[in-house]
């Protein structure tokens, strides 16, 4: 934040004695003496310590974070007006936006809040100045300081700008320098913009940026400026941008900073003895991913050389890498906390591959291996659980609750496949004990049918009168109700069963003797069973618990062949080979249990095996992922030697769509007419070594080898110029022959074509250099192999482009045809001539050469055999 760079009045650390005024333009101006809000506390966290600085939007105080015990700065803002509510609100949504993002030349917004005194926003306190005050301090900056302060602030617009955030106030007074020098962005001021609103913000930006460095190299307002007084170098790019012609261009920050790169700055002084040993060791450290090191290295390259322009670029280099780990630690600690096991096992991994050597990824390493248990048993656990297999999901649930007891989903489904395999357990033990209940009650009333004796028929005693006298009959027990046994059931009730009630048993009625055989004797009353509170496979009859083993062997059996049947189609076979087979393994043993009648252990083994066959599953499209990334990312070289690598092992179909993937994502067409399109390949960056082989016997004067690294890639045009695409670009009628090679151009007729494209369409187009130009030809090869039309065989005349000799990059007669301009260092032996590359349709077989470099033309007249090849940064 601007305001952040003022010094308190009363902080002796803070104070500088010779502190210059405040310059023209600042937001916030110092104010002496104690503010009534010093020594108060700010929701309860936030104390405040001193104040900063104060302006016509509000005041910036010092504070320290009673949570974190940092330092922190603290606005608050004035909404006593309409006007300034609005610009609060809109101050106040940027910051939210702010917060969710990390650069590190943009200062960290904490907290944003509001309380009684008002809104207020918490960041990032920067102890130093602005450049505002800086430039006031110490007078204007040189071009080279000036430029590395834009581009850093620059490239932090840039990242803002594709998260569709914008600042609205780049100007010096906001960007604050930390103590070691590093350039910071603070006030972000647009926010919650609708998206008919990015334009202008966007140009406002670029203007804004624009202004600051007229600022940074002038100490003054660029109002008062006169663009005369500007380096140079730089006139044509801040009139490009600052001109009336800018909103219909819609310039942006990345084309501005390629004009200012494409700047002749300063050269930098010849190297001194040891800079360079330093430089290479960075660049070693780059190769091992540690940005520490490469750090270290161009900070003594600079020791050595102040001006040295490797070790700048091995320093921004170092910081950007910084950046990337930050922002890949931060991720894979978001998904720890959010218990996202298979994202943090993508971020440690990303780690890994690229800061393997770097301490903190180091630190982290350990967990790789739990991550990587976690993420199989969460994927089994969750197949189980979508497939409705609750109680066997028991398992995978208990071991994540063990590597990780923090995780709330899996103590939560834990409990729930306990609960599932508890009911289970209990459904099967309930429904078998009502059975053998049943079948002891009907046991035992059969055996007492079988053994009850009849009673004895009563025989009249004849008494001395002769008459008959019956016995006594024996006292009469109370009597009462008897209840029948509701598993014995008479003819009658069996035919009645159909219209009985839901139990499927008839109405209870007391017994008669009609309806009650003489052999039928009362049973005790039994409380009936209701069919809902049994598995509905013992209703009807008996439970067959084999029947119920078998079908949970067939269930699991179908799983895990249907698991195998996913895993290969994935090609786990060739992708996770180990994995594949440790479940292929389980597969046998399960069906070695099965065939053995081990009914339960061959469950256990196919779900085991259907688990190891989804782990490998997942894993294969871990490595497609990783190849998918690397075209994304337009890492051509790794991508093609992991499609090499995996041809074979992947699925057919999977690599082809990756290698369409890859060739859609390399190339790129330009509309520049109806029916009028320019082909370009992307041209990777990298490494390569530059002239002819000492043994190379057409090795001429000027080809010795030296190592060239490219920081940048680019897009180069797949062909050579046609006369159809110059005619479309300067708006001519179609000529004749249209597919024939452009010939008779100078290199500022070049340079003009490029101009006029830049203009008309997103990026800059430029006229390749000769570095550039060799690299692209020889492909990563030695030489360059392929044929071309030369004086033996193209008849003295050019011919129709890609016909003849297609490089393994894709591009056309780089070898031959039309001798193409490139962009190259003065030749000592002749002036005003240009340096031409690969040789024409009448040169000779030792011109058509990568490395040749002899043909040169004159630059004010038009040669027949010289084209152009267009190259372009989007």
């Amino acid at each position: 934040m601007a305001e952040h760079s003022s010094q308190p009045s009363s902080t002796p650390r803070l104070v500088r004695p010779d502190a210059p005024p405040s310059p023209e333009g600042s937001m916030i101006e110092p104010k002496p003496g104690v503010d009534s809000a010093v020594g108060t506390v700010v929701s309860r966290r936030y104390e405040i310590l001193d104040l900063l600085g104060a302006g016509r939007r509000g005041r910036v105080y010092i504070a320290r974070d009673r949570l974190t015990e940092t330092t922190v700065a603290l606005k608050r803002f004035r909404v006593d007006e309409p006007k300034m509510r609005q610009a609060a609100e809109l101050a106040m949504a940027a910051a939210e936006r702010v917060a969710t993002i990390r650069h590190e030349s943009i200062v960290r917004v904490f907290d944003v809040g509001e309380d009684a005194a008002g809104p207020y926003i918490v960041s990032e306190f920067i102890d130093g100045t602005d450049a505002a005050r800086r430039v006031a301090a110490e007078g204007a900056m040189g071009l080279r300081q000036a430029a590395r302060v834009i581009e850093a602030v620059g490239e932090a617009l840039s990242y803002a700008h594709e998260r569709e955030l914008f600042h609205g106030s780049v100007r010096g007074s906001n960007i604050l320098f930390q103590p070691e020098g590093r350039p910071k962005l603070a006030d972000f001021a647009l926010g919650g913009l609708e998206a008919s609103d990015f334009p202008r913000a966007r140009r406002q930006d670029v203007k804004g940026l624009v202004r600051t460095l007229c600022q940074l190299l002038t100490g003054i307002s660029v109002g008062s400026v006169d663009l005369r007084e500007l380096p140079e170098a730089i006139q044509p790019a801040v009139r490009a941008a600052l001109g009336p012609s800018v909103a219909s261009q819609q310039p942006s920050v990345e084309a501005f900073l390629r004009e200012l790169r494409a700047s002749e700055l300063e050269a930098p002084e010849p190297p001194e003895i040891g800079e360079m040993d330093a430089v290479e060791r960075g660049r070693r450290a780059e190769l091992s991913g540690s940005f520490a090191a490469m750090r270290e290295a161009g900070e003594e390259a600079l020791e050595r050389n102040s001006e040295s322009a490797e070790a700048m670029v091995l320093l921004r280099r170092a910081d950007r890498f910084k950046a990337q780990r930050d922002e890949l630690i931060e991720h894979f600690k978001q998904a720890e906390q959010a218990f996202d096991y298979t994202a943090a096992l993508e971020a440690l991994s990303k780690l890994q591959r690229r800061f393997g050597a770097d301490h903190q990824t180091k630190r982290l390493i350990h967990r790789r291996e739990a991550l990587a248990e976690l993420t199989r048993l969460s994927g089994i656990a969750e197949q189980l659980t979508a497939s409705g297999h609750l109680a066997a999901s028991l398992e995978p649930w208990r071991k994540i609750v063990e590597l990780s007891p923090e995780d709330p989903r899996a103590r939560a489904m834990l409990d729930i496949a306990r609960r599932a395999r508890f009911k289970r357990r209990v459904l099967a033990a309930t429904g078998t004990s009502a059975v053998l209940v049943a079948l002891a009650a009907g046991g035992a009333l059969w055996w007492l049918n079988q053994n009850t004796p009849m009673a004895p028929a009563r025989e009249p005693k004849i008494n001395s009168a002769g008459a008959a006298i019956l016995p006594a009959e024996p006292p009469v027990a109370e009597s009462r109700p008897t209840t029948r046994n509701p598993l014995v059931r008479t003819p009658a009730e069996r035919e009645a069963a159909v219209e009985s009630d839901d139990s499927g048993l008839p109405e209870q009625q007391p017994p008669t003797a009609e309806s009650t055989p003489v052999e039928e004797i009362a049973a005790p009353a039994a409380t009936p069973v209701k069919s809902d509170d049994v598995p509905a496979e013992f209703v009807d009859g008996v439970p067959d618990e084999v029947v119920l083993a078998k079908e949970a062997l067939e269930r699991a059996e179908r799983d895990a062949v249907s698991a195998r049947a996913m895993a290969s189609k994935a090609g786990a076979e060739g992708l996770a080979p180990n994995s594949f087979a440790a479940a292929q393994q389980l597969m046998d043993l399960a069906v070695a249990a099965q065939a053995a009648g081990e009914v339960d252990r061959a469950s256990s083994l196919y779900a085991s095996a259907r688990g190891q066959f989804v782990t490998s599953a997942a894993r294969a499209g871990e490595v497609l992922s990783r190849v998918q990334e690397q075209i994304d990312s337009l890492h051509v070289r790794q991508a093609l030697a992991s499609l090499d690598r995996l041809e074979g092992l992947a699925p057919a179909g999977a690599l082809e769509k990756l290698r369409e993937d890859l060739e859609r994502r390399r190339s790129r067409s330009l509309a520049i007419a109806p029916g009028v399109a320019i082909d370009f390949r992307y041209i990777e960056p990298g490494v390569f070594v530059m002239g002819a082989d000492p043994n190379d016997s057409d090795r001429r004067f000027g080809e010795d080898q030296r190592q060239v690294r490219l920081e940048h890639g680019a897009w180069l045009a797949r062909t050579e110029l046609t006369r159809g695409q110059l005619a479309a670009i300067r708006g001519l009628p179609e000529p004749e022959q249209s597919d024939l090679p452009a010939v008779g151009l100078t290199l500022d007729e070049a340079r003009s074509i490029a101009a006029e494209l830049t203009e008309r369409f997103d990026g800059t187009f430029f006229v390749p250099t000769e570095e550039l130009w060799e690299y692209a030809c020889r492909a990563d090869r030695s030489h360059a192999d392929e044929a071309g039309w030369s004086i033996l065989n193209s008849d003295g005349k050019p011919h129709v482009a890609g016909e003849f000799g297609t490089n393994p990059w894709g591009l056309v007669d780089m070898i031959g045809n039309a001798a193409e301009l490139v962009e190259s260092e003065p030749i000592d032996r002749e002036e005003g001539v240009s340096m031409t590359r690969g040789g024409s349709y009448l040169s000779p077989m030792s011109a058509l050469r990568a490395s040749a470099r002899h043909e040169l033309v004159r630059r004010d007249r038009p040669d027949p055999r010289v084209g152009l090849r267009l190259a372009w940064t989007p």
